[in-house]
């Protein structure tokens, strides 16, 4: 079996950590199912190497619940529910904002792609918009787009706070954030 070594290609030839001393792989089914898990032969809390030891488990697909969303599609009254709310939303979507010209104490507004920012001094006022961007264009307003990514940002602020501090200070409407400002760490994750 082939290792990676560091500086030998940017792309091996194999998959760098096959080797099964690490941890043993039980067959997979089918891709579709989703049935993987590690599990390292020794349990200890540190590896050989020093670097602790990651555990992952997958429930199998058996005892995986099966959605089901026949009932609420094909529920016509339901259906004509959606529909209606969405027809009604597509108006209000939150393009622009201006709020350093009503609120006293905001000194200035930067625009992003998505993300109106605001100095507040100390503070940054963060207000995420409806605005739908791809390649550094913005393409589109989608209703409820900036409230979905601010409360799914604030959600794992909140679940990631005993890790590790965060700027988050309050968040006094669904698309508004409050943040300290602090020293940008120039290193950047996307997960997709």
């Amino acid at each position: 079996m082939a290792k990676f070594m560091w500086g030998s290609s940017l792309i091996p030839t194999k998959a760098p950590f096959n080797d099964t001393s690490f941890f043993s792989i039980p067959p997979c089914p089918s891709f579709a199912s989703s049935v993987a898990y590690f599990e390292p032969k020794s349990r200890q809390t540190k590896s050989n190497n020093g670097y602790p030891r990651i555990f992952v488990s997958v429930m199998p697909p058996e005892d995986q619940q099966k959605l089901n969303l026949d009932p609420l599609i094909n529920s016509s009254s339901r259906k004509e529910e959606v529909l209606v709310a969405t027809k009604g939303s597509l108006s209000n979507c939150l393009s622009e904002t201006n709020l350093h010209l009503t609120v006293s104490g905001l000194k200035s507004k930067t625009r992003g792609k998505v993300r109106d920012t605001y100095d507040a001094g100390k503070y940054l006022v963060l207000v995420t918009t409806d605005r739908q961007s791809a390649f550094d264009r913005i393409l589109a307003s989608i209703p409820f787009k900036g409230q979905v990514l601010n409360e799914t940002s604030l959600w794992w602020f909140e679940r990631t706070q005993h890790i590790t501090a965060n700027a988050v200070l309050s968040a006094p409407d669904k698309n508004v954030t409050i943040a300290k400002k602090c020293s940008v760490f120039p290193v950047e994750f996307v997960g997709e």
